[in-house]
């Protein structure tokens, strides 16, 4: 009887790029909230108390980490170990399928709660 092998692959390119870039924009986040004072939050963050006050903030709040270093260290690490067998079943075009289903169920389950009153308190 042979014991089973546990191993993990490397991620594929793509799914390194994605890694690259998040951790990019965390850095470059980090740096024009800290250190040049600019209000990211107020820019890119979706707040539910203010519905489509700027219509691209359903898209950026999805890149937009916040300033909390372990936050974004554990949503990275989930993006390691997730990412690479997602794309190794669906492809670059699923992956990006995926995301935009993702983001389209948001906005729409965000907007109906806000509307239909389920949602009274702002839960950014």
């Amino acid at each position: 009887m042979s014991t089973p092998v546990f191993r993990f692959d490397p991620p594929p390119q793509f799914s390194k790029n994605i890694l690259i870039a998040l951790l990019a924009l965390y850095v470059a986040e980090v740096i024009l909230e800290q250190w040049t004072g600019l209000p990211l939050a107020a820019l890119l963050a979706w707040h539910p108390t203010d519905l489509f006050s700027k219509p691209w903030q359903p898209i950026t709040h999805f890149l937009y980490q916040g300033s909390n270093p372990f936050n974004t260290l554990l949503e990275l690490l989930a993006l390691y170990f997730f990412l690479p067998p997602a794309q190794r079943s669906y492809g670059r075009k699923g992956i990006y399928r995926i995301a935009l289903y993702v983001l389209v169920t948001v906005v729409v389950f965000g907007a109906f709660s806000l509307l239909s009153g389920a949602v009274n308190e702002p839960i950014p």
